[in-house]
Formats: C-alpha cells, structure tokens, sequence
C-alpha cells in the first residue's frame, strides 16, 4: 500500500478484489485495514473462479460464517446489506442456504442443535457462530422476504420450506410488521402441492397465510386454493391442517372443479381425503361421481353415489 498498490485492484484471472478475498478469507483484520484504507466495500467479485458472480465482501464473510469478518464489513459506511450476487441472492440468503441445504454434509447433532437454538457441547460454538450471523445481517436490515432470481425463494421462504422453523421465527421477528412482505400466502401454496402439514401450520398460524389464498398470478393462473393442492398431493394430514383453520371445501377453480371433484378425478385418491372433505362439508354433486367411477375404486364411487341420491352435500363445514 505504500508503494502506490491499487486497493480496488483485481486478481488477473478471477478478477476479484483484496477486500473480496480478505472476506472470503475470514480475516477480520484485513478487512478492516482494506476498508479503512478506502476499498469499496461494495464491490463485486466480477468472475465466478472461486464463488458465485456478483458476491460482495458481505456476501464472502458470510459465506465463510465468521461473525467478526461479518460485523468488519458492516461497520462500513455504505455497505449494501441486500447486495444481490448473479443469481440475486442477498447476504442473508447466502447465510440461510448454508443453514438448511448445507443439511445433508453436515451432522445431523449440528442440524438438531441449530434447530432447538442449542449451543451446548462441542458443536455449540459453530451453530452460535451461525445464529449470530444471521442476527448480525438483521440487525443491520437485511429483508427477510427479498427472493433470489434463481429459484424465486426468500430467506424466509428457504427456512420454513427446509423445516427450519426455528430460524423462520428469528426472521419472521425481525420483519416490520407493518411493512413486512414475505410471500405467505405464496409459500402456503407451496407448502400445500408438497403435502407438507408442518410447513402449512406454520405458515398459518405464525406467519399470518391466508387459508383461502389462491394461484391467481402470471398467465397460467389456475385460481386453485391451497386445498385443492394439498388433494392433489394426496396428502391427507395437509387436508386436515387447511381444513380445520377454515378452508372452503367448495371453493372452485377456474376448471370449475372443487377439492372434491379433484380428488375424484385423480387416480388412487386416499380415502381419507374424501373422508375428511366430507366430514367438513364438501358437496358430493354428479360430476364427482361421474369422476370417481372411472378414477377410483367401486367403493368410493358407490358411496358418492349414495350421498347425491340422498341428495347429501355433505355435512356441515366446521367453524376453524
């Protein structure tokens, strides 16, 4: 540096700055004598020769899950806490990705411990370090709800989606109530097409989803609520957690076909899933036997058969 060196200069083949590999280096020290010294802290790494495109010094400390390389780089006047890298992901995703899908290569004792917010034992300190990073991006404002361009997911998305409620809880605190967008409903449909009971009763009874939430954007909306896709899924404990928080077991989609009809038209539907329709009031009229007599087995079709002949609907729906 005092020889006239360049502090924003790049490596010749991967093109990264010394802040950038400083960061990636977890070197607290360098990093702050770089940024005091006028590095741009903002600065993105321009090759993906060690690390994904677009990652910042914020996005490389994080990375590496140091706390003190990450609280350096955050002292920085400027910093972009929701810098995006090349595939749009923030900071703070970087951090969630490496908690959930990092899963599979870590010990499950180290997923466990991350989950109860347990720091005791020998593994404590590294899932501390890990909490502590992701407080650290929070407190700084990081958006929980910003979805990368790749695969469309939140931070918060990523947690719940991945069972890791527990971190969903740290980020669903840390999001302004009143200002907070963080795609609820839409993950509740998610949730729902992958019958995952757990995810669907999180997200409605922590994280304020809609039951009734409909697939109505893009050009192939289908208008289906989250019912219709947890039937689709065959997923009957899914069916039972929507049903009791209240949903409409006769609302249709743009098809015309309630969950009902849906479950009649779809091969091997448990019948626990036309038990639990009906039982909550799901209206048995001709099209579903029509579907049920050339999609399931004599005895379901026979019963529907019977309740439209009685001119049965179907019980009363519960009150959620």
């Amino acid at each position: 540096m005092r020889h006239g060196a360049e502090i924003d200069s790049e490596r010749t083949k991967a093109r990264i700055s010394p802040l950038v590999l400083a960061a990636a280096g977890a070197n607290a020290e360098n990093v702050t004598f770089l940024l005091e010294s006028g590095a741009d802290v903002n600065s993105p790494a321009a090759s993906p020769f060690h690390f994904p495109a677009g990652w910042t010094a914020l996005h490389a400390a994080v990375g590496r899950m140091d706390p003190r390389t990450v609280e350096a780089v955050l002292r920085a006047q400027g910093v972009e806490v929701d810098a995006r890298d090349g595939g749009g992901r923030s900071p703070l995703r970087v951090a969630t990705d490496l908690v959930c899908r990092g899963g599979r290569r870590r010990r499950r004792k180290d997923q466990q411990q991350l989950e109860a917010l347990d720091f005791s034992g020998s593994r404590g300190r590294k899932v501390k370090e890990m909490l502590l990073v992701v407080r650290l991006l929070l407190s700084a404002g990081a958006d929980p709800g910003l979805k990368s361009d790749d695969d469309r997911v939140s931070p918060f998305g990523e947690c719940v989606l991945s069972d890791r409620f527990g971190l969903a809880e740290l980020l669903l605190a840390a999001a302004p109530r009143e200002t907070r967008d963080l795609q609820s409903d839409e993950l509740l449909l998610l949730a729902a097409s992958g019958g995952r009971p757990d995810c669907i009763r999180f997200l409605l009874y922590r994280a304020g989803a809609d039951v009734s939430a409909r697939a109505d954007a893009g050009a192939g909306a289908t208008g289906a609520t989250a019912l219709h896709f947890a039937v689709a899924a065959n997923a009957p404990a899914a069916v039972e957690v929507l049903l009791e928080k209240g949903a409409d077991p006769n609302a249709r989609c743009v098809r015309g076909l309630t969950p009902l009809a849906l479950a009649a038209a779809c091969g091997r539907t448990k019948r626990e899933v036309f038990g639990l329709l009906l039982e909550f009031g799901a209206e048995a009229d001709r099209l579903v036997v029509d579907l049920a007599r050339t999609q399931q087995p004599g005895a379901v079709a026979e019963v529907l058969g019977s309740l439209v002949a009685a001119g049965a609907g179907g019980r009363e729906q519960k009150s959620s």
